[in-house]
């Protein structure tokens, strides 16, 4: 007889089954022979084997099968029965489970018709809403007001009416669904209405990431037709896209100089950049432009009328992608009125000397305030590229100022020298210092950090220097001629754990100086701003595993002499081992503008889907 499981109720047909096999099972029970066998020794030889059993012993054991094979079948029919009770339990059970969710569902209805969220105004729930949009992001949908105004009346009316949500659009036209017949001409009307739901008054910001034009479905003049329809709002744009696939956004690129008249801030990223042969206009004449954020390719930039930009008039430049000296001249020349400059990486490998053009004099830049420059590639010969650029470098107000060399931090210095003359006189302003695998001396380095008597921030890895020479002399100048660092509220140090001799007593010299110099600091009776952060990297690129305990050792040394300071110390200490170059320069780093281009450009915005609006 077959064995039913049941773990879901029955059908019509496996129920009268069920019963035909009740109705024919057995209903009584054999009682089993005695003295089958004289003894218990004659059942067991017959299991023995080559034992035939005897006629009597054979009708013996027939019957008391046949017995043993009816109660197998009426305990089955008992397991049946039990089965068939147990379907009639479950349908009733789903019967009742039924009425309580629909007993649920009408209790929640007047519970919901008491609730005081059916009460709240809509400047509270604007308020709400704008928490989930910005800040919490539970779903991709939830970053969009979208998904917020098609829940109900009253809060697509509260969203659609609030002007805060609409400012900023973010736009991937090439994830949008081919599926939909209006996606071709979706933009046309999408972004107009979008943005006509701010404020007039409000400055506008657009996004838009464009790959795989190949397989787009939005037509590129109903693009150009949304973004053009906008333009005189724009204050900000962001325009990411592949040069080899470009023709989809090639109409926009090459639309007229004054498109964007109200454009403040740009950021322009050209992945893979090519020749560049295609020029991009439409920026050329944006009269308000001030801040850039630039990645494209080094032709473009070069050959002027590849890309047409009103230099002159920019206030803010990062030059996120890796650039030559002739990229870097070529730019900087043009931006006198440049306040912040950051080029994180200029390559020394592919820089021509001979193309080379810079002014026969030394330039002044009067209003630049924060000048971030990092070097990398192979060390060459001709130190003229590094001096002809920046020797012609004249900053009189520099605030913060950042010298870096990498990532391939094993094959170059950041030469020093070429910066000193341009910043002689502007020592005293320097706010923000950070020196990073910087070659200098240590007749150099005192003249430099002497003169920045307000200092706030200093940084310094200086591997061709030995730590201990550069913190006895922090601490001695320190106390012979007054504290220089009055104003100081961050410091860190780097040293790099291959130029030394790694022992216990080397590094228990280091810690010692390192913490003798913090507490010279944090005495001086002319600070009137604490010291916040206290930091001391080893940097141990080798991964030299033995180094380990007696580093941490070190580190461990300094925190109870910091603790014992704690009337005085109220901020943190940072001490780690570090074996990666750029975990360094990250680590070190005073502002997080300093890479390639901020993590926003590349994050997954979520893609507008068709006919949400």
């Amino acid at each position: 007889m077959d064995h039913v499981y049941i773990n879901n109720s029955l059908s019509a047909e496996d129920v009268q089954t069920l019963e035909e096999k009740i109705r024919n099972a057995p209903t009584f029970v054999t009682e089993t022979p005695k003295d089958c066998f004289s003894s218990v020794e004659d059942g067991l030889v017959l299991l023995r084997s080559n034992i035939q059993p005897s006629q009597h012993q054979a009708q013996t054991l027939k019957r008391i099968l046949d017995e043993k094979t009816l109660d197998l079948e009426l305990v089955e029919a008992d397991a049946l029965r039990l089965q068939l009770k147990i379907n009639k339990m479950m349908l009733k059970m789903k019967e009742i489970d039924a009425l309580r969710m629909q007993r649920g569902e009408d209790a929640n209805f007047y519970k919901y018709m008491l609730s005081t969220v059916r009460l709240l105004p809509p400047e509270v729930l604007v308020n709400i809403f704008t928490y989930l949009v910005e800040i919490s992001c539970p779903t991709r949908r939830a970053r969009s007001p979208i998904g917020i105004s098609h829940v109900c009346r009253a809060w697509r009316s509260a969203v659609i009416g609030c002007s805060s949500f609409w400012p900023e659009l973010v736009l991937h036209p090439c994830d949008v669904s081919s599926v939909d017949d209006r996606a071709p001409r979706i933009y046309d009307s999408l972004i107009p209405t979008w943005f006509n739901r701010a404020r007039r008054s409000r400055p506008l910001a657009l996004k838009m990431f464009c790959f795989n034009h190949a397989r787009c479905p939005i037509d590129a003049g109903d693009l150009l037709h949304g973004v053009v329809s906008v333009a005189p709002r724009l204050t900000e744009l962001l325009l990411r896209f592949d040069w080899k696939d470009h023709t989809f956004i090639l109409p926009l690129l090459s639309s007229p100089p004054e498109t964007f008249p109200f454009l403040e801030k740009l950021t322009l990223i050209e992945e893979r950049g090519g020749e560049a042969n295609d020029p991009i206009t439409i920026f050329g004449a944006s009269p308000r432009l001030r801040e850039l954020t630039l990645h494209v390719c080094s032709p473009r930039v070069v050959n002027g009328d590849r890309l047409l930009l009103p230099w002159a008039q920019l206030t803010y430049l990062n030059l996120a992608q890796a650039v030559t000296f002739q990229v870097l001249a070529k730019v900087l020349f043009q931006c006198p009125q440049i306040d912040t400059l950051c080029v994180p990486h200029v390559d020394l490998e592919n820089t021509d000397p001979i193309d080379l053009i810079v002014p026969p004099h030394p330039m002044s830049f009067p209003n630049l305030t924060v000048f971030k420059l990092g070097i990398f590639g192979a060390e060459r010969s001709d130190e003229a590229i590094n001096l002809d650029v920046l020797t012609n470098i004249y900053l009189p107000k520099v605030e913060t100022l950042e010298l870096s060399a990498g990532p391939q931090l094993d094959h170059v210095l950041f030469p020093l020298f070429t910066m000193v003359g341009g910043i002689s006189a502007s020592f005293s302003s320097i706010r923000r210092l950070l020196l990073s695998h910087v070659d200098t001396s240590l007749a150099e380095l005192p003249l430099l950090l002497h003169g920045c008597v307000n200092l706030e921030s200093l940084a310094l890895y200086l591997p061709e220097l030995d730590p201990q020479q550069i913190l006895l002399w922090l601490t001695t100048s320190s106390g012979t001629d007054g504290p220089i660092h009055s104003k100081l509220t961050s410091f860190t140090f780097a040293f790099h754990a291959a130029t030394i001799p790694i022992t216990a007593n080397y590094l228990d010299d280091v810690g010692r100086r390192f913490s003798e110099l913090c507490e010279i600091w944090l005495k001086d009776p002319m600070r009137n701003r604490p010291l916040e952060t206290l930091s001391l990297f080893v940097c141990d690129f080798n991964i030299i595993v033995a180094h380990t305990d007696t580093i941490h050792a070190t580190f461990n040394d300094i925190r109870d002499r910091l603790s014992k300071l704690a009337c005085l110390f109220k901020g943190s200490f940072v001490a780690k081992i570090i074996h990666d170059t750029n975990d360094l320069l990250s680590s070190m780093r005073i502002s997080d503008e300093y890479q390639y281009f901020p993590d926003e450009y590349v994050c997954d915005h979520f893609p507008l889907e068709t006919g949400i609006i």
